[in-house]
């Protein structure tokens, strides 16, 4: 009897692990037509997809319906507005949760064949759209006019992406990628290595940039200097924000920032398509569009919960590098609450040591050294700091 009991007990554990596995991944509830589409938004708790046209979902994602048409290329929101940019160059304005919308695009006009509005972003009280060919236009008037703000941003008036930090906006055209303070009146350069940027996202005081062919780049300065975050696979072409959380998504799924956006993990079970091309969120729930195969949900505690890290405890010392990014030379600044062996050395991001700055026994306080950089190859480097049992290590970027 007591050798059935253990049986049946470890059956049924397995079973409800089994069944944990199961419920822990992404949940197809299709979407309009299954197809290609191209852009996901929530409002409140509706649902709005655009692919040959723009649909609303009421339910979750259950059923969908049409509400405009024109194949649309981006989604936003403002205030009680929502707005949609459609491949015609046009953009479609709605007073009323979606029942009904207006072309709202007077001023965005440019030379040739119409180009798709293809980007948006909100700062503010203001909109502003990015088109395929045309450059950005600003609408101060909540899309009933829209003024043309390029002068500054280059020949190249293709947008790939646009983004909102703190009063500054970005915009990504071709390989290049600015910054405006004052709403595009006037633009300076913030790019990442001049990579071609597919998407970009303000999460807390860090600025994240997706580039084509190079990975994720961050920057704490709103873009004046930029470091490469981990490898990830395939291109990230959107960056999502839910409870504080930053994802990212492309041609090979979605990914979760960890390490404080230093790095990522993938979130992909259950997903038959990985070509996600939007990503919104309802509630406790997290939906992403796919290239081919509709719509899938999946609960954000599945993600956000399992990856929640406890604050990291301050460690007995730190380390800083300036200037950062830096031409010639770089200050490394320790400071250690107590007495013991203190290593400082720099490496390349394989790992290999190209210069050891400190090697033997330190009083508590604050010391510096000095790193000469004027050797080495430009790129990104780091300082490790080993300090009794700890380590700590700080990215040094040398330009030239």
């Amino acid at each position: 009897m007591k050798q059935r009991t253990i049986i049946i007990a470890s059956i049924l554990a397995f079973s409800f692990s089994a069944n944990q596995d199961i419920k822990a991944q992404w949940a197809r509830i299709h979407g309009p037509l299954d197809q290609w589409i191209e852009c996901l938004t929530a409002s409140g708790s509706d649902l709005f997809a655009g692919d040959d046209g723009l649909y609303r979902s009421r339910d979750s994602g259950k059923n969908w319906t049409a509400v405009a048409g024109g194949r649309t290329f981006a989604l936003a929101q403002l205030g009680s507005y929502l707005f949609a940019g459609n491949v015609n160059g046009k953009v479609l304005r709605s007073a009323d949760g979606g029942e009904s919308w207006v072309e709202r695009d007077s001023g965005i006009t440019g030379e040739g064949p119409a180009q798709g509005v293809c980007r948006f972003a909100v700062l503010g009280p203001d909109i502003f759209a990015g088109t395929l060919g045309y450059g950005v236009f600003r609408s101060s008037d909540s899309g009933l006019h829209w003024t043309a703000i390029n002068s500054g941003l280059g020949s190249t008036l293709m947008v790939n992406a646009m983004g909102v930090k703190d009063m500054n906006l970005f915009v990504a055209l071709g390989s290049a990628c600015y910054r405006s303070s004052d709403k595009g009146s006037s633009w300076v350069e913030a790019d990442p290595g001049y990579y071609e940027v597919r998407a970009l996202a303000a999460s807390g005081t860090t600025l994240f940039a997706a580039t084509y062919g190079h990975g994720v780049f961050l920057s704490a300065d709103n873009g004046k200097s930029w470091l490469p975050t981990d490898p990830m696979i395939g291109e990230m072409t959107n960056f999502f924000i839910a409870d504080t959380q930053l994802f990212a998504a492309g041609d090979h799924g979605l990914y979760l920032s960890v390490k404080g956006g230093a790095g990522w993990q993938e979130q992909n079970t259950g997903l038959t398509n990985t070509n996600i091309t939007g990503v919104a969120a309802i509630g406790t729930n997290l939906f992403v569009s796919t290239s081919d195969s509709g719509v899938w949900r999946r609960p954000l505690s599945e993600m956000i919960g399992a990856n929640a890290v406890a604050p990291t405890p301050q460690p007995a010392q730190t380390l800083t590098a300036y200037p950062n990014p830096s031409t010639q030379s770089a200050t490394i600044s320790v400071t250690s609450t107590e007495n013991g062996e203190v290593e400082i050395t720099i490496v390349n991001l394989l790992g290999e040591e190209v210069a050891r700055l400190f090697e033997g026994t330190l009083e508590a306080g604050a010391h510096t050294f000095t790193w000469e950089g004027r050797g080495v190859a430009p790129g990104v480097y780091e300082c490790v700091a080993r300090v009794g049992g700890s380590v700590e290590r700080v990215r040094v970027v040398i330009l030239r």
